[in-house]
Formats: C-alpha cells, structure tokens, sequence
C-alpha cells in the first residue's frame, strides 16, 4: 500500500511538467490569448512557427522537471530504508502464529 501512494505522490509533479512539454498544433496553440500574443511577438506575419509545446518558456519547464528527479531519488532512499529497517510480519505475533494461547 505505500508503494501505491509512493507512486501516485511520484507521478503528479511528473505528469504537469511533462504535459506542459507535449508540442499542440498551431490552430490549438494560437486560440490561447497569452499564446497568440506571444506568437503576434515572436515571429514575422506569415511564418508558421510549427507545432510549439504547450509551455511558453520550454526551457524553464524542462528546467523544473530535471528538478524533481533529485526529490523523487531522497524520498526513494526514504522508502527503501523504511522498507529494510520495518518490515512487515502479517500475522507473526512472536508465538505460534495462528494458533491459540491458553495459560
């Protein structure tokens, strides 16, 4: 169980900046107000500038997701060490498991 919400804790600040990444098409992309004044901006009148990521500053995004892999490796090692210094015993109570203690 807690490696499932390891993961899901791992896989939401993935998934944002690895969507924002994802290249959308130009009719997409321009239908946005803050991108189409970035393209109105960037590029002379009747250049297609091809199919840009959703993030305006891709740099920054890539940035941001490289940031997370040395967060995403500590909370790893934490899992790990927990993981080797508690394990589980279901049902081993020290006794003979399973069976009933009369004194």
């Amino acid at each position: 169980m807690l490696e499932i919400a390891f993961a899901v804790c791992i896989a939401i600040p993935l998934v944002i900046p690895v969507a924002q990444l994802v290249p959308l098409p130009p009719s997409i992309w321009t239908t946005m107000r803050a991108r189409r004044d970035a393209v109105d901006a960037s590029s002379p009148p009747g250049n297609e500038r091809g199919w840009p990521p959703f993030s305006l500053s891709w740099s920054r995004t890539l940035a941001s997701l490289l940031t997370i892999i040395p967060v995403i490796c500590c909370a790893y090692a934490v899992l790990a060490s927990i993981s080797a210094v508690a394990p589980c015993h279901h049902g081993d109570r020290g006794d003979d498991a399973g069976q009933r203690v009369v004194r």
